[in-house]
């Protein structure tokens, strides 16, 4: 019971390693086969260590290539969404399955070391601390991306250290153990609930206000907070390509509606809008007059991969087929209709093209007398929503300041403070002020946050996107024309505040990302280069051409098999036999060891001689044994430690083989003397 509980727990903590770094990499493999090929190469090494079984190692790696074989190119094949078998195997050979090799390795290792060494196990905590410190790391203060809630991360790290824990202490727990473990996650939980506020405060201001930045990757914030000071990031998130002339474009991720005074816009949708493996189209929810179509590709460097980014307004999202070696964690195209910004025909009288429902909706929050009043003053004499936000744009840029360090703003709130005292701040305040500005004079308005680009920077199309770019802005309903866009943050310093944003990106490191590009060139998902008729054949060609990928795994797993069936065949004939057959079985399996050492049976020599003649009091015993099992008329049970004491006769017999002869009959058991 202690033993089988061990080895449980021993799983469970080599699987959370695994999982979590498929969770980190995810562009490489799926957690649940890391965490599966962690456990392979656990069972594996156990195995060895108590059977000496040296191809298991090899034959582990058999059973994770098939198993990724099964499940992700055969599909793939025969479905027909993908190159042929031979175009896809290096992609697939070289991401999953070699990732994979290193959870399994592991668990082989530990396997292999500590199965039944209970003074070892030390070591293996130790070996367990170093991963889980190098895992988290990227988890470091307020970059949390593992987990959507740094509270799971608190929850999954607490199991993993109690399991090692119990491991250290080399007993299962007892009743009181599994109260005391209750309570302390329970204390935990309710520490760590009290300090997520100021924890998602921190996350937010280290990512410019609006991202949220870990090791690898970045995404937008679902909530817009306005905070007393902010940091600027340098790191290449994204390429964006577009043909023609380069022109500043908003790239829109988020459309941040919902409205609350104590925490400020948030998104109302739930989940953001995402790529996934399919095509998407979408039905614009506004009017479409006066746009034209636009067609961009997104190319993710440092993006969450599921990160739709798109201008305004998106019609329908391609994904792209990743190819081998890809320096991108995610590729698609997007079509979109944009607005050819026809101003004379945005200042004539129209309606917003809402309904009251959603004009209520989306004037929530202008009820505040003091913004109310500013409001009216800005826009006094204007009639038309064009004109009123002109007003207050432009007495947004002219008289207020871009800064990183706002301050603190007091008693009166961040908003409050930057209207009327402090005057500076960065995008957000100035898209959080314009947008309830507008809702003060019942225009509808909401905030979009995504990325500005630099046209200056485009090289053949490409526009390089990096983290500083992160910007928010407004958007205003115009009845038939849509939803257009108003950039309100000013370009003017603070004064006293000498801040430069970062230089460009390397030109070098940009044209290899461009030539790969070129070099690639990128299909759509699901899209072949057949032709119809071909892809609307029955798919035996692809059968065929899968399973012609397949047979050198096949042959391979064939001749892995025979090998092992060959070094077990004495075990698995003795599976089911009468007892004298096994003691039979257990003798011809130590004459043939002693064979290959040259030590065997003379031609007629019986057990008892042959054993007199090496003058070992262990094989006299089983020679005994084997006498009676041959010529008695009653033969019970096999005595107790006969298994063990032939084995030990075998493994003498073994050692007394030249090494070479040893090294290549642990390889291969058929090796002749």
């Amino acid at each position: 019971m202690v033993e089988a509980m061990t080895f449980l727990l021993r799983s469970f903590s080599l699987a959370f390693l695994a999982w979590h770094l498929g969770m980190l990499f995810p562009g490489l493999a799926e957690p649940l086969f890391l965490a599966a090929a962690a456990l392979v190469g656990l069972a594996g090494g156990s195995l060895f260590r108590t059977f000496r079984a040296l191809l298991a190692f090899p034959a582990g790696l058999l059973v994770l290539a098939a198993a990724e074989f099964l499940l992700t190119v055969l599909p793939t094949e025969v479905s027909g969404q993908g190159t042929t078998g031979l175009d896809l195997l290096p992609l697939w050979a070289g991401r999953q399955l070699t990732f994979s090799v290193l959870p399994f390795a592991l668990g082989w290792t530990e396997g292999w070391l500590f199965t039944g060494r209970r003074e070892r196990r030390g070591w293996e905590r130790l070996i367990h601390a170093g991963a889980v410190i190098a895992l988290f790391w990227s988890q470091g203060p307020y970059h949390v991306t593992l987990y959507p809630h740094p509270l799971a991360l608190a929850l999954a790290f607490g199991l993993f250290l109690a399991s090692e824990l119990m491991l250290l202490a080399g007993r299962p727990p007892r009743p009181a153990s599994w109260a005391a473990a209750l309570l302390v996650i329970v204390l935990g939980v309710g520490v760590l609930w009290s300090l997520l506020g100021r924890y998602e405060d921190q996350s937010t201001a280290s990512g410019g206000g609006l991202m949220k930045p870990d090791l690898f990757q970045f995404d937008f914030a679902p909530l817009v907070r306005l905070e007393d000071e902010i940091t600027l990031g340098e790191n290449l998130v994204l390429l964006y390509r577009e043909e023609g002339a380069p022109q500043r474009r908003y790239l829109r991720r988020l459309v941040l509606d919902a409205y609350d005074p104590a925490s400020g816009f948030s998104l109302s949708g739930g989940k953001p809008p995402s790529v996934g493996r399919h095509a998407q189209s979408f039905t614009s929810s506004q009017g479409t007059q006066e746009r034209i179509p636009i067609q961009q590709e997104y190319y993710l460097v440092n993006l969450d991969p599921s990160s739709l980014l798109a201008l305004n307004e998106p019609t329908s999202v391609t994904p792209y087929v990743q190819w081998n070696r890809s320096s991108f964690v995610n590729a698609y195209r997007v079509d979109s209709l944009v607005s050819t910004n026809p101003v004379w025909l945005y200042n004539e009288p129209m309606d917003d093209g809402l309904t009251a429902e959603q004009r209520k909706f989306y004037t929530r929050g202008g009820d505040d007398p003091e913004i109310q009043a500013l409001a009216q003053k800005l826009t006094k004499g204007d009639k038309t929503t064009f004109e009123k936000a002109s007003a207050i744009l432009l007495d947004l840029r002219e008289n207020y300041y871009y800064s990183l360090k706002p301050g603190n703003p007091g008693p009166r709130g961040a908003l409050k403070h930057f209207l009327f005292e402090g005057k500076k701040g960065y995008c957000s305040y100035f898209a959080f002020s314009m947008t309830l500005l507008l809702r003060s004079l019942g225009i509808p308005a909401r905030i979009a946050v995504g990325f500005a680009t630099d046209p200056s920077e485009s090289v053949l199309g490409f526009n390089p996107v990096r983290a500083f770019q992160a910007h928010a802005w407004v958007e205003v309903p115009f009845g038939p024309y849509g939803w257009i866009e108003f950039d309100p943050t000013s370009s003017t310093p603070a004064p006293g505040e000498n801040f430069q944003f970062p230089k460009g990106y390397d030109p070098k490191d940009l044209s290899k990302m461009i030539a790969e590009i070129l070099e690639a060139k990128p299909q759509p998902l699901g899209e072949t280069q057949e032709s119809p008729r071909q892809t609307a054949s029955p798919s035996w060609e692809r059968l065929w051409s899968a399973w012609t990928t397949a047979l050198p795994w096949v042959l391979l797993g064939i001749l892995v098999a025979a090998n092992e069936a060959w070094r077990w065949r004495w075990f698995l004939f003795r599976l089911g036999a009468p007892q004298r057959q096994r003691m039979r079985l257990l003798w011809a399996e130590l004459v043939s060891h002693a064979r290959r050492a040259g030590l065997g049976p003379l031609s007629g020599e019986t057990p008892e001689a042959w054993s007199s003649r090496l003058a070992h009091s262990g094989l006299l015993t089983l020679a005994a044994q084997v006498s009676r099992a041959r010529y008695s008329r009653t033969f019970g049970n096999l005595e107790k430690g006969s298994a063990e004491s032939a084995r030990s006769l075998r493994g003498e017999f073994d050692r007394a083989r030249p090494r070479v002869h040893r090294a290549a009959a642990i390889l291969f058991p058929w090796w002749p003397q």
